[in-house]
Parts: structure tokens; sequence; C-alpha cells
């Protein structure tokens, strides 16, 4: 398996989790529910930015 293809199955498998992650939450009715749905919104993507970042990082080092 080549480096590239490498990077396109952990790449698909880290966006299939996060999708999976984003699907789970439910956030609660209310006033109240946009800053918490924001903040976890904005950690699944810091999240997978640095796994890919990492993973590239992996693939080219």
């Amino acid at each position: 398996m080549s480096k590239e293809e490498t990077l396109q199955t952990e790449s698909t498998r880290i966006l299939n989790e996060m999708d999976n992650e984003a699907k789970s939450y439910k956030p609660p009715l209310g006033f109240g529910f946009i800053k918490p749905w924001l903040t976890k919104t904005i950690w699944l993507f810091k999240a997978f930015n640095k796994r890919l970042t990492d993973l590239e990082g992996k693939c080219n080092g």
C-alpha cells in the first residue's frame, strides 16, 4: 500500500469517525444549547485537523 493510499484510507476513517461523533451528539432544545453545540462542533474540527496534520506528517516524514 502506497503512502497516498494510506493517507486516503486514514483520512476516510477519520472523516467517518467525525461524522459518527457529530451524528451521536444531540443538542438540547432551548436558547442555552447554542454555545455548547458550537463548542462541540469547533472541538470536532480541531481534533480532526490535528489528527490529519499528524497523519500527513507521518506520511511525508
